[in-house]
């Protein structure tokens, strides 16, 4: 079940409303402008939403696609009109709220997705999974997410990320009892392999520190 509670008192929490499911919620997401709540369940693999523009009267749940696997992470994009959730099939899948009947193909992971965030604008995706790594996703268009990169130094599964408010850095944390942060802003990546690249950046590096992305020499 999800439950809702007021917090105005914070010493003193009132349960608003009960929500009741068929099955485990592994996550639960607010959208940015509060209005809608989504789940993510486990043994039915469903991905639901409510509208909670009056909390203590919920609109009944609409169930918005099934994952496919255990619904381990679901979020909102920063417009609420997209949401996103991790699996335990190894795949992202984005889903349009406006038209949940659009079926947008899934982002496919070699293993265990936990955890998706959307940046600060929407336009980069990050996931996180079971092998230790965290990959980042150009999702301009929603319906053609593009790979952008890989975040690799984590040495066990990576449970949890998120964006900070400037949407150039990234926070995740692992099994392997860190947490890190990562600055993705690519002038600022661009500057450190300039620093390091003597002679320029040719095509060959290019693809070895920026796969997937055109050549536009840096330094």
């Amino acid at each position: 079940m999800v439950v809702l509670l007021d917090v105005s008192d914070p010493r003193s929490p009132q349960v608003v409303v009960t929500l009741p499911l068929p099955s485990d919620v592994d996550d639960l997401a607010f959208s940015p402008d509060g209005r809608r709540l989504a789940a993510g369940t486990d043994f039915d693999e469903a991905i639901r939403t409510w509208d909670i523009t009056n909390p203590a009267h919920p609109a009944e749940p609409v169930t918005v696609g099934v994952q496919g696997g255990f619904v381990k992470s679901v979020a909102f994009s920063p417009d609420g009109r997209f949401l996103a959730s991790a699996g335990a099939n190894a795949t992202v899948r984005l889903w349009d709220l406006d038209d949940p009947t659009d079926k947008i193909d899934p982002i496919v992971h070699p293993d265990v997705v936990f955890s998706v965030a959307f940046n600060g604008d929407g336009t980069v995706l990050a996931s996180a999974g079971a092998d230790g790594r965290v990959r980042l996703w150009d999702v301009h268009d929603p319906r053609r997410p593009a790979a952008l990169a890989e975040l690799d130094a984590h040495t066990e599964r990576v449970y949890s990320v998120a964006f900070g408010p400037d949407g150039h850095t990234l926070a995740s944390g692992s099994q392997d009892h860190t947490a890190r942060l990562w600055d993705i802003d690519p002038a600022v990546a661009a500057a450190r392999v300039c620093a390091l690249a003597d002679p320029p950046l040719g095509h060959v590096d290019w693809d070895r520190y920026f796969p997937g992305i055109a050549y536009d020499p840096p330094c």
